[in-house]
């Protein structure tokens, strides 16, 4: 009965995802990777590589190490789009290749969804990321940046405060990232959606239609000022993480007040 159900919730979620893109813009348009950049995340491994060669337009898809040599040290990557966004619902959908490289070839394949984009990489682009990688997606990880939520003091995974979460401000300014855990594992095998709802400077993540991660009160560290602001836009970034995957789908619509808050 639990696989039944399981698959029943899967269902309503991808009628759900479909019928939210109705009204959905592509940030990808199927062809190129017009409306976006490309750079390495940090140095590259080999000095006359393109960040470029890591991402390639088939299919109607972006497909990450489409060029890579089985078994060769990768360099990490990451597209981002040229415009700011805010007060939108990001999703994407993907699914693992089934290469892995150096040095990553031992550990889960990985990349992630970075949003709210803001400043310079250190050396990914500092925001807030909604991590993909296996066992993983869901989590937050947070970069320049400051955000509150709430967790279960036994597990530090997300809770909400009716079943017992306790409040935490997680985020610091300069290099490095910190980390809130999803509140249950969503991804299934095969393609997987990933939905972030923006309303102002709060923030809600979605896998398969699960909530998995909630945000409040998102900051950015401003030098000029010497304090936290408010944080509510910034541009999109999708990382290569020396793990071979396919996204499609990458879109964004207005907030609905049907959407989880």
């Amino acid at each position: 009965m639990r696989y039944l159900a399981l698959a029943a919730a899967l269902a309503l979620a991808a009628c759900a995802t479909q019928s939210a893109q109705q009204d959905a813009t592509p940030l990808f348009n199927g062809r190129n990777l017009d409306g976006w950049t490309v750079a390495f995340a940090g140095t590259a491994v080999d000095p006359a590589q393109s960040a470029a060669d890591i991402f390639c337009v088939e299919q109607g898809m972006i497909h990450t190490y489409c060029h890579a040599t089985p078994g060769a040290r990768q360099s990490v990557a990451y597209i981002q789009t040229t415009r700011d966004y805010g007060d939108v619902v990001i999703h994407l959908e993907y699914r693992w290749g089934d290469a892995k490289y150096p040095p990553r070839a031992d550990q889960p394949r990985d990349s992630g969804l970075i949003y709210l984009i803001h400043g310079a990489p250190n050396p990914w682009p500092s925001g807030v990321e909604n991590q993909i990688q296996e066992g993983d997606t869901g989590d937050i990880w947070i970069s320049s940046s400051r955000v509150d939520t709430s967790v279960n003091p036994s597990t530090g995974l997300y809770a909400t405060p009716e079943a017992g979460g306790a409040p935490v401000t997680i985020g610091r300014t300069g290099a490095g990232a910190e980390r809130v855990r999803h509140a249950q594992m969503a991804e299934v095998e095969g393609w997987n959606s990933v939905d972030v709802i923006l309303r102002g400077d709060t923030l809600v993540q979605v896998t398969n239609g699960v909530v998995t991660n909630r945000g409040r009160n998102l900051t950015q560290w401003d030098d000029a000022r010497q304090a936290w602001v408010r944080l509510d836009h910034g541009k999109i970034a999708i990382q290569a993480e020396a793990a071979e995957a396919w996204f499609r789908n990458i879109t964004i619509r207005p907030v609905r007040s049907i959407d989880p808050q």
